[in-house]
């Protein structure tokens, strides 16, 4: 137990190596927004009001293509001599909200750039990060240093297995960063990865992490609350988009029922979910290597209060259950839970 809390003490730890070389010119990423080092007028900051006609009169000479899509109200991409960008406005259309890019010149203030260790970059061995729901697609990462930028990284420089799973689209969760993973992208952004945790069954159900403490010990506790914007996604996941005050009167009455803590006994895997239940982390399932249709759990998890197994069957409980034990007690959960 000892050594548990040693080794995550060290991964919390700050993480510093040395970025690669910067290149000449190229898109700089900062807390304010982006800037083109060769030509500081070229630049983009998070919050200005900035139209489209406006965006494409700064990027003179610059392909600028815009579009409206269900991931976003307005996006457009700016491509020139300093390299590519991607922009996200607001739901109104009107302020900047996020700046991202893929393109090798581009870099950090701090000069890290695409191909450097997203460990280095981050500034730790552990970060704050969303997507990656299945173990693959992109992970966004949160900067230990630098506020609202987040690092793009894909899996596929990681063997199977090595890149833990990510909470999805918004759902931030404190990962393990493993070696293999590198930086490909940048995106500086009014909302970057916050942790979120479950405290329902269904997928939206989620509210934000405001402490934690104790973690991989026996007193492991982490508080939570239902912000307004966990409420606003969960309703417009409801009903179509639209946030309805009957849905937010049920999101305030079931706040009211939940714990504001977790908390967990990690030498025993022993735990709790915001609703006050509480469950027991079994390890391995005996019974998987026969399962030839991947209909079983791979790990066992007892309700202390019904002595029953959480499985499959029942909705999202396993995978809500799971991810609260992976927050309390990581060094006591498999990655391929």
């Amino acid at each position: 137990m000892k050594q548990r809390a040693i080794l995550l003490a060290i991964m919390m730890l700050p993480f510093v190596v040395a970025p690669s070389k910067a290149a000449s010119s190229g898109f700089v990423f900062d807390e304010h927004g982006v800037t083109n080092s060769a030509n500081p007028s070229e630049f983009i900051k998070l919050g200005e009001q900035l139209s489209q006609a406006a965006l494409k009169r700064r990027f003179t000479g610059y392909q600028i293509d815009s579009r409206e899509g269900d991931d976003c109200s307005i996006c457009a991409s700016v491509k020139g001599q300093a390299g590519e960008l991607f922009v996200v406005w607001d739901n109104k259309g009107t302020h900047i909200e996020s700046v991202g890019s893929l393109d090798k010149t581009s870099t950090d203030s701090l000069g890290y750039r695409i191909g450097d260790s997203l460990a280095a970059a981050i500034g730790a061995k552990s970060a704050i990060c969303d997507g990656g729901i299945d173990g693959n697609g992109v992970f966004r990462c949160a900067s230990s240093r630098v506020t609202g930028l987040a690092y793009n990284s894909e899996p596929r420089g990681c063997k199977e297995g090595e890149m833990p799973l990510g909470g999805g689209s918004g759902n931030g969760r404190l990962l393990i960063i493993p070696d293999c993973a590198k930086v490909d992208g940048f995106d500086v952004s009014l909302k970057p990865p916050i942790e979120k945790l479950p405290w329902g069954l269904e997928l939206e159900k989620v509210l934000t992490v405001t402490s934690r403490s104790g973690i991989d010990t026996d007193h492991a506790v982490i508080t939570g609350v239902i912000t307004p914007d966990d409420a606003n996604t969960y309703c417009e996941a409801q009903n179509d988009g639209k946030v309805t005050k009957s849905c937010l009167a049920t999101v305030k009455d079931n706040a009211r029922s939940l714990k504001p803590e977790v908390s967990a006994k990690c030498s025993a895997k022993e735990f709790t979910d915001f609703a006050g239940n509480r469950y027991a982390f079994l390890g391995a399932n005996p019974d998987k290597a026969k399962d030839d249709d991947g209909q079983l759990v791979p790990y066992l998890v007892k309700d202390l209060g019904t002595g029953g197994i959480v499985d499959r069957s029942k909705d999202r409980l396993y995978y809500a259950v799971m991810e609260l034990f992976s927050a309390l007690c990581p060094a006591n959960t498999p990655k391929d839970w």
